[in-house]
C-alpha cells in the first residue's frame, strides 16, 4: 500500500476527524527533498469533529492522524506570544509514472497534512478573500470566534 493510500484510509476511517478539504495539483517544481523528480503536491486540511482550540491538545491530535507512518518533515503546534501557530505533517514518496502523463519519469508525492482547531475555521480560511484568517496561526481573539466554550464566558 502506498502513502497515500495509507494517509487515506488513516483519515477517513478516524471518527475523529473531518476532512474539510483535499487538493492535488502537479508542479513543475520540484521537490525540496529530491532535486532529480518532479512534484505532486497533496493536501489535506483536516480538523478535529469536536474541535480543539490549545497548541497540546492540537499536537496530541495531529501526531494520532497517521499512526502508522513517520512523516518525512513535521512543524509542531506552538504558542508564542499567545498566538497558536499551527503545525502539520508531510510525508514524500517516490511513485511511478504519473497517468496523466505520456512521459515515463518517477516523480515525488508531497502530501501535506494540515489539521486547524475546527472545520468551521477550514471553511473560512478558504473563503477568505482578503487574508484575514491566516493558515499559519491564529490570535486569541480570532480563535473565540470558534470556540463555544471561550463565547460562553464572554457574554
Amino acid at each position: 500500500m502506498s502513502k497515500l493510500e495509507i494517509i487515506k484510509e488513516a483519515l477517513k476511517n478516524n471518527p475523529n476527524v473531518v476532512i474539510a478539504y483535499t487538493s492535488s495539483n502537479q508542479t513543475n517544481d520540484f521537490c525540496e527533498m529530491d532535486h532529480l523528480h518532479p512534484r505532486k503536491d497533496i493536501k489535506y486540511l483536516v480538523a478535529p469533529k469536536d474541535g480543539l482550540y490549545t497548541a497540546d491538545k492540537l499536537q496530541n491530535f495531529m501526531m494520532e492522524l497517521i499512526p502508522d507512518l513517520d512523516p518525512g518533515e513535521k512543524k509542531d503546534f506552538s504558542n508564542l506570544l499567545d498566538v497558536l501557530n499551527f503545525g502539520k505533517l508531510c510525508f514524500y514518496d517516490e511513485v511511478g509514472n504519473d497517468e496523466d502523463s505520456d512521459v515515463i519519469v518517477p516523480y515525488i508525492q508531497e502530501i501535506r497534512v494540515c489539521p486547524f482547531p475546527c472545520e468551521e475555521y477550514i471553511r473560512d480560511l478558504l473563503e477568505d478573500t482578503q487574508n484575514k484568517i491566516s493558515k499559519h496561526s491564529a490570535s486569541p481573539e480570532v480563535l473565540e470566534k470558534y470556540n463555544p466554550e471561550e463565547r460562553e464566558n464572554n457574554l
